[in-house]
């Protein structure tokens, strides 16, 4: 089930000024295992002549959920979220926004060990809006997620593990921890518009040498970095399909990058070879023939395009929400 709220009131009627909204949708809902939910709530103020926002109070039976998508446009996850995710005791997929998670309401004292997440196997976290430090949510130290499939990170801000630069040193170290211990893992993707340095970038896929799958969506400096790691080092050994959301802008530089990467990646007495390229978004067509150029004669790869915005967005990419499709429907039309 997806659910995008429409609410249109004048602000002369205050029913909802100064007043939470509580919106009651799951009294009696039994059977409800998967939601994707936007409850920021928008009415037009008739006095001020603009749109005013607030965001709806709806309570939800957290234990019954399976999958749950945190689709607000506004602030994300309410502050309160770690007792909140204390009551997934069935969750498997969920997708948050992690604006208000350095906010978090955290157990005081600490727990002496973290809570067991033992069902979560797919975690998206979004974490655009936030500065450096705040990349290292505390809900990492918190929580134990052990049986990851798929963690998704997008929005991450600039990252330097090396400098300080995201804060304390040992907030790295820990978040590489948390890494290593994900060894089920096996679908990674990361994205954002900021400046990763190369070696927290090989720091991050080195500490992930299970993952088959890597989605990436970064500017060209990124991607030239991870392209040169993945070619030169033995990070991602058991890579075997690659996503990613090229611009339009990239050039030349780019193209050689991707052929050489794809050359040293398809070679046949290699183990695990690339077999799928998966190529999403406006930027596709050059890349798309220079990949192309590269697998011709090499039958055992599989090249995929999908030109169009929505399909640059994670959740069209995301090979787990297939059987899924309303979630999506969530999305702006464009």
């Amino acid at each position: 089930m997806a659910f995008k709220l429409a609410y249109q009131k004048d602000e002369t009627d205050n029913e909802l000024e100064g007043h939470d909204c509580v919106i009651h949708l799951f009294q009696i809902a039994p059977a409800l295992k998967r939601l994707s939910l936007n409850k920021d709530l928008w009415f037009r103020s008739q006095a001020r002549r603009a749109s005013i926002w607030r965001k709806a109070i709806i309570p939800i039976p957290w234990g019954q959920l399976t999958h749950y998508i945190d689709a607000d446009e506004v602030y994300g996850a309410a502050s309160d979220f770690v007792e909140t995710l204390s009551k997934m005791k069935n969750i498997e997929y969920l997708a948050v926004k992690t604006k208000s998670l350095q906010l978090l309401n955290l157990p005081h004292p600490p727990p002496s060990s973290p809570i067991p997440l033992h069902s979560l196997k797919h975690l998206s976290l979004d974490f655009y809006f936030l500065a450096g430090p705040g990349f290292f949510p505390d809900c990492f130290d918190v929580f134990e997620f052990e049986n990851l499939v798929s963690l998704r990170m997008i929005g991450i801000p600039e990252l330097d593990f090396d400098s300080g630069l995201n804060g304390p040193l040992f907030k790295a170290h820990n978040f590489l921890n948390k890494l290593r211990g994900l060894r089920k893992l096996e679908h990674l993707s990361l994205g954002g518009q900021n400046h990763i340095t190369s070696s927290t970038l090989e720091k991050i896929l080195e500490a992930v040498p299970s993952v088959k799958f890597l989605d990436i969506d970064f500017p060209i400096l990124t991607v030239q970095k991870l392209f040169d790691i993945l070619f030169y080092s033995s990070a991602l050994p058991l890579l075997t399909t690659f996503a990613w959301v090229p611009r339009s802008c990239d050039g030349v530089e780019m193209r050689d990058r991707m052929r050489e990467f794809v050359t040293s990646r398809t070679e046949v007495e290699l183990q695990h070879p690339l077999q799928n390229i998966q190529l999403y978004g406006s930027g596709v067509k050059f890349i798309f023939d220079t990949v192309e150029e590269v697998i011709r004669g090499r039958g055992n790869v599989l090249l995929e395009k999908c030109e169009g915005s929505r399909w640059e967005h994670w959740l069209f990419r995301d090979p787990y929400l297939d059987d899924w499709k309303e979630a999506r429907e969530i999305l702006p039309s464009a």
